[in-house]
């Protein structure tokens, strides 16, 4: 590892659907405000997550292997494992967990302090027959339904040539799974899961978002603005209860509220097949990152997005006060715009360009 710093920069300046990227077209935002913090080659990445707790990025190889990157792309192998799924970070015990779809497993990883990890089969068969675990989310500790254990983990079986259901098990206790949903047509090609509040969420393949309610009945969420026909990721944003799902027949992220209204996000992240588990979230209380991975193109992709840290942020990005929050001041200002009224008193003169200097010698806080 060359560099042990996890954040790098994020790009200065932002347009809506404005084309990003270090190499070839790169992806499309077109949500207001996300920067593309990171973009890095990375080969097969079938799920990756930024650890809390470290600040590095762990991915997940589908034929195998689970790395440990930092934010301009610099790897190294943490285990050698096999077929990677989907990968979770547990923040009661700071473990890392990961679904190997093949064998059927659910693994543990703990990192050392001095580099190394150390890797427990955690779940070696969730039932008899084809196991095929994907998605894994930890259940948080308000959750205020009646289905789950908060503390516990929740997954996903795939059930490739078997049963699609839904089992959680102990982050602490090894094979303690228990099932919670079991295969009744419900469920066609569940490869994601996503627990906030009392709702829990699943990517469908072959259905769309599909929700669990307490009674373990499975119903879809209706959404307008986005057919979703190959969801294959899913997390809530930590902001709010809107769904954040990766699609690969659009090759897109949505935001959809919990009435199921769809809103593109960002597009052109090259994925059009297997991309399980391929967007998680991390929020540090000023920063929001999500993290994605895009096997058919061979990349990572973080982006990020920050609240303004005061009065005169008035440009991306936010967070930091530099030239461009100076100039959109003066845009503002010759313009005659409220924001630029920094002494709100309906008058655009000296003493507003005084007050916005004030503040924006006082920095961030």
């Amino acid at each position: 590892m060359q560099n042990r710093s996890m954040i790098v920069p994020a790009c200065a300046g932002l347009a809506i659907a404005t084309t990003l990227g270090f190499a070839g077209a790169g992806p499309v935002i077109h949500e207001s405000g996300w920067s593309l913090e990171s973009n890095f080659p990375f080969t097969n990445p079938m799920s990756a997550l930024i650890n809390p707790d470290d600040g590095f990025i762990y991915l997940g190889i589908r034929s195998g292997d689970l790395y440990r990157a930092d934010s301009i792309g610099n790897t190294e192998v943490l285990l050698q494992t096999d077929d990677i799924a989907g990968i979770s970070h547990d923040p009661s015990t700071g473990a890392l967990f990961f679904s190997e779809d093949f064998p059927g497993n659910i693994m543990r990883v703990d990192l050392n302090s001095d580099g190394t990890a150390t890797e427990t089969t955690w779940v070696s068969g969730f039932h008899s027959g084809d196991d095929d675990p994907v998605g894994i989310t930890p259940v948080p500790l308000d959750y205020s339904g009646t289905l789950l254990t908060p503390g516990m983990m929740v997954s996903t079986d795939r059930g490739f040539n078997g049963a699609n259901d839904i089992w959680t098990w102990s982050p602490t206790v090894a094979q303690d799974e228990i099932q919670i949903r079991d295969d009744n047509g419900t469920l066609i090609d569940t490869v994601d899961i996503a627990v906030q509040g009392s709702t829990i969420a699943m990517a469908d393949r072959g259905g769309g978002i599909k929700l669990l309610a307490d009674d373990a009945s499975v119903s879809t969420l209706s959404t307008t603005g986005a057919t979703f026909t190959e969801a294959q990721g899913i997390v809530f944003d930590t902001r709010s209860m809107d769904l954040l799902v990766i699609d690969a027949d659009h090759d897109a992220v949505y935001r959809v509220s919990p009435s199921g209204e769809a809103s593109l996000m960002f597009s052109g992240l090259g994925i059009s097949t297997t991309n399980w588990g391929g967007i998680n979230i991390d929020d540090d209380g000023t920063t929001q990152r999500i993290v994605i991975s895009s096997v058919d193109n061979d990349r990572v992709y973080v982006f990020s997005i920050t609240p303004p840290c005061s009065d005169a942020d008035l440009a991306g990005p936010f967070g930091q006060l530099d030239f461009f929050d100076v100039s959109a001041f003066l845009s503002a200002y010759n313009a005659q715009e409220p924001e630029a009224d920094f002494n709100n008193d309906g008058i655009f003169n000296f003493f507003d360009v005084s007050a916005f200097l004030s503040v924006f010698n006082a920095g961030c806080p």
